[in-house]
């Protein structure tokens, strides 16, 4: 063979090991699939067999419009406050709500049509003036009826009559994978909807700094963020099922778990703040703790389920009724109890003079008892908070009471009767709203209702006109001459 063929072999043997060489890298190295491109073809896949079904109840949209205009923006003022940064947390609440500055937000929903709107406690505490926008975008100035420490949740009220409500569902008969629908204003974003399922129910997370909190929440995957305090979560038909309170996170923002206040707490707390200007706390008398795999085991306890008493209270409730120490709660009026939180929940759904019958496991013997529960102070029936005892009043078709020492100092004035719900008549009329402060009346200071029911009485009488003078928690004063 001549040199020039050798040097041509050699040459093309050398192209061709190269390209193969290179062929060969890229088959290794392609991918395996088109999924991972970023421009998918429109028949992707037309080859798969998918059988996913949505289930035919599944309608978010119709659960949407249903609830979307019951679900409020709430904005709230404060007076001379500025909160510094908190530490990270692992399960902590909606910490954006909680002002850091003088301005905060969240989310409420209104109950009924004429005007009381639900939210946590959280949101709106310490607040100086609470504004309420609605769907349609009208905005009001919300009196505070009253709230509760022990579940986090707060009752507000607006002047208007027909607005939309969110009608309750049944937190009992929700269930670990159902869909649900939260809605609420997370960042300042108006109307967000998002969902997901209930993960869980009767998660007790060690939110609540109080010796009377009940925890027992809906846990669930729907996203929320800061600004969803305070908002619906709702089921397939529209029904409220809880309030948004809380979230499971190591930054602050959602981490794939929500929590939610059960809705049947939150009709009973509503209820309470309404009529009663506090929560109606039973007690039981005893304290518990969750059953174990090993308490079960020791107790011979054929499932791991209940509440195992570790100790009553003498001379109380549950000790008259004859329940001892050791004793395994599992089940309370028809409903069972599978842990700690649920007891508590069930207890706090109760009012003083109400009964209550308990299951229970002793000695491998399932036993029945009957009881009727006491206030924190041995209250036999319900009672209204002293500020609703003494001066709760109807003057001239509005609900007033004197300030309390408290909105003194943060109102900043010496003396004051607070309206509280605006109702048709003379107040109405000069164009006061809800919590607004009376101060004076014909130059004199009011110092409680009494004193108000006596002035206009006197100028009635005389068919003489009264100067009415006062301000809006956020420092707005406001006057009117109230002719008879």
């Amino acid at each position: 063979m001549s040199a020039k063929k050798l040097l041509f072999f050699l040459l093309l043997a050398s192209f061709l090991g190269g390209s193969f060489s290179l062929l060969g890298f890229w088959w290794i190295t392609k991918p395996k699939n088109d999924v991972r491109k970023q421009i998918q073809p429109d028949n992707i896949f037309a080859s798969r067999q998918v059988n996913i079904k949505v289930p035919d109840n599944i309608n978010f949209t119709n659960a949407s419009k249903l609830a979307l205009p019951s679900v409020v923006h709430i904005k709230v003022k404060y007076a001379n406050r500025v909160v510094a940064q908190e530490s990270e947390e692992t399960i902590e609440d909606f910490r954006n709500d909680t002002p850091r500055g003088h301005h905060s937000s969240g989310s409420g929903v209104i109950v009924s049509e004429d005007g009381y709107v639900v939210t946590n406690r959280h949101v709106i505490n310490d607040a100086t003036t609470i504004d309420v926008i609605l769907f349609d975008k009208r905005s009001y100035t919300a009196a505070l009826i009253g709230t509760d420490p022990s579940t986090d949740l707060a009752l507000l009220k607006i002047d208007e009559n027909s607005l939309p409500f969110l009608k309750y569902g049944n937190s009992d008969e929700v269930q670990i994978g159902e869909w649900v629908v939260a809605i609420g204003n997370p960042f300042d974003l108006v109307s967000t909807v998002t969902a997901g399922i209930v993960s869980a129910k009767g998660r007790s997370i060690s939110l609540l700094d109080d010796n009377y909190s009940v925890e027992a929440f809906i846990q669930t995957d729907a996203a929320v963020n800061p600004g969803n305090s305070g908002g619906a979560l709702v089921n397939t038909k529209g029904e409220l099922v809880g309030i948004n309170t809380a979230i499971a996170t190591q930054t602050g923002f959602f981490a794939g778990y929500s929590f939610a206040i059960p809705v049947n707490l939150v009709k009973k707390i509503s209820d309470d703040l309404m009529n009663y200007g506090e929560s109606q706390r039973a007690v039981l008398g005893v304290s518990g703790k969750s059953v174990t795999a090993n308490i079960a085991e020791k107790n011979h306890l054929s499932e791991v389920k209940g509440v195992i008493l570790m100790g009553v209270t003498k001379g109380g409730v549950a000790d008259k009724a004859g329940l001892q120490k050791n004793d395994v709660i599992i089940m309370v009026d028809n409903v069972n109890i599978n842990n700690l939180a649920e007891l508590q929940t069930e207890i706090a759904l109760k009012r003083p003079g109400d009964k209550m019958k308990i299951s229970f496991w002793r000695d491998n013997k399932k036993r029945k008892v009957e009881l009727i529960l006491l206030g924190k102070n041995g209250e036999k029936i319900p009672k209204k908070s002293k500020i609703y005892q003494k001066d709760i009043t109807q003057v001239l078709g509005s609900s007033m009471r004197r300030l309390t020492g408290e909105e003194k100092k943060r109102f900043d004035i010496d003396n004051g009767v607070k309206i509280l719900v605006i109702g048709k008549g003379k107040f109405k009329e000069c164009g006061f709203r809800d919590g607004f402060i009376i101060t004076e009346i014909k130059g004199k200071q009011m110092k409680n209702v009494q004193d108000i029911q006596k002035m206009l009485q006197e100028s009635k009488e005389k068919n003489q006109n009264a100067i009415i003078k006062g301000i809006y928690p956020n420092g707005t004063k406001k006057e009117c001459t109230m002719a008879w």
